[in-house]
């Protein structure tokens, strides 16, 4: 059996050509392809995903680190408009 990475749209194609030929052999290899093809997409889509989240989680932790925290008894700067009002 040989397997060719074709675009979607030229197997699909292919297959309804197959099938108005009535080469059913053809047009179910031509699924099987087809099915592979959606797999890989589905996988790759899901790697995708699934690393994306990790490189997300791992910038979040990095911006936790980074950030410092006041402490509880640290004076705080009084905003813009407190400070106006006294000059």
């Amino acid at each position: 059996m040989r397997i060719t990475f074709c675009s979607k749209d030229d197997i699909e194609e292919r297959l309804e050509v197959a099938v108005k030929e009535k080469r059913f052999k053809v047009a179910e290899q031509l699924n099987k392809q087809l099915m592979q093809h959606d797999f890989a997409v589905k996988v790759a889509q899901a790697v995708d995903c699934r690393d994306y989240a990790k490189r997300k989680a791992a910038d979040e932790e990095k911006a936790k680190i980074r950030k410092r925290s006041k402490p509880h008894w640290a004076f705080e700067q009084k905003a813009r408009w407190e400070s106006k009002g006294n000059m």
